[in-house]
This record gives C-alpha cells, sequence and structure tokens, in this order.
C-alpha cells in the first residue's frame, strides 16, 4: 500500500510539474547563483545521452517495473519512487514519443551538460533507497545475530535447543523494528513540520 501511494504522489507531482513549466511563454531561469537552471528539452533518447533507440527504452521501461513491483517488499520507499518516476517517462514517451526534461545543474562537474526532470531524481533516489536497503540487510542478515532472529522467525523450539536465547533474538528484532519506526515517524514528522504526541 505505501509503495502504491509514493508512486501515484510520484506520478501525481511529475505530471503536474511537467504541464506547469511546460507552458507558452516560459523563459529559462536559474537559481542560486547560476548552480540551478530551469530549461526545456524534449529528450527522445535515453538517460545520460545514452545511445539507446526510443521504442528500445520503452521496452526496458514495461520490462522492469514489473520486476521492481515484485520486489518493492525489500524497499518500499525506494519502491515507490522508482514505479512512480519510471510510469511517469514511460507515460511520455509513449504519449509524445519523448520526455520533457527542465533542470540542469551547469556548474557540476561531468553532470552539468544533462537535463532532468523530477521522475529522473525520484528513479535515482528510488534505486539507491532499494539497493542501499538490499545490501543492509543482506549484510546484517549474514551476521550470527541475523541468522539467530531469522532462525527464531522459522523455528523458536530450535533455536532454543542450538542454545540461543530466543527471548533474547525476539527482544533484538522488536527493537529494530520499533527503531525503523520511530525513524519513520521522525522523517513523516519533519516533511510536515510538525509531531502530535497524542497519535
Amino acid at each position: 500500500m505505501l509503495t502504491l501511494l509514493i508512486a501515484a504522489a510520484v506520478l501525481a507531482a511529475c505530471t503536474g510539474l511537467r504541464r506547469f513549466l511546460n507552458r507558452e511563454g516560459r523563459k529559462d531561469r536559474t537559481f542560486w547563483g547560476g548552480r540551478i537552471r530551469l530549461t526545456a528539452l524534449w529528450n527522445d533518447g535515453a538517460a545520460f545521452s545514452l545511445p539507446l533507440k526510443r521504442t528500445l527504452v520503452s521496452a526496458l521501461s514495461i520490462l522492469i517495473l514489473p520486476l521492481v513491483w515484485v520486489f518493492r517488499r525489500r524497499s518500499p520507499i525506494g519502491a515507490g519512487l522508482t514505479l512512480g518516476g519510471g510510469l511517469s517517462n514511460l507515460w511520455e514517451r509513449l504519449k509524445n514519443r519523448r520526455v520533457y526534461d527542465y533542470v540542469q545543474f551547469p556548474k557540476l562537474p561531468k553532470l552539468g551538460r544533462y537535463v532532468w526532470n523530477l521522475a529522473d531524481f525520484a528513479i535515482l533516489l528510488g534505486g539507491v533507497l532499494t539497493v542501499g536497503a538490499a545490501l543492509l540487510l543482506v549484510a546484517f542478515l549474514g551476521t550470527r545475530l541475523g541468522l539467530s532472529i531469522r532462525a527464531t522467525g522459522d523455528n523458536r523450539d530450535m533455536v532454543r535447543a542450538s542454545s540461543i536465547n530466543p527471548n533474547f533474538t525476539i527482544t533484538v528484532g522488536l527493537c529494530i523494528a520499533n527503531a525503523l519506526t520511530a525513524f519513520s515517524g521522525a522523517l513523516v514528522g519533519q516533511s510536515q513540520r510538525s509531531a502530535n504526541v497524542n497519535i
């Protein structure tokens, strides 16, 4: 559910921002001492000027997005960002045969020549979150403590027979889950600039 909500929000934001920026009479503008430039570019190729044809990019998107959905449980937020951004770019490619890009960072070395859109940022951030969460999960679950927690979830009696205290592994698992929940709540409160202790 969280993945769908994030994907829908990203898709709506990308569509709304594109409609707002792709209007007649809008001129290029620079912000933050020329570090950010709002421009307009219709991109009929792939990201980073990769030499891929439009039909191949669309076909790859159609193949990759269902895979992101299948592995959404590893990182629901990352999957939601990736799905929302990917669907936005795919819809534009199918509808207009190209993608509208509008943000450039001229002073960034090597990346300054590329023009981005909000969907690109969502895909990039979602990919980083998904890969990062997967790497952390694999690294933790490969440790002795991680294996003990997994084994406790499978068969508590077997863990006790292996001279591992299942109460300890359950407590550690609950601590990790509650810490992640508290961190998520802190992020939501920070993004809304409010907090309610009565919830």
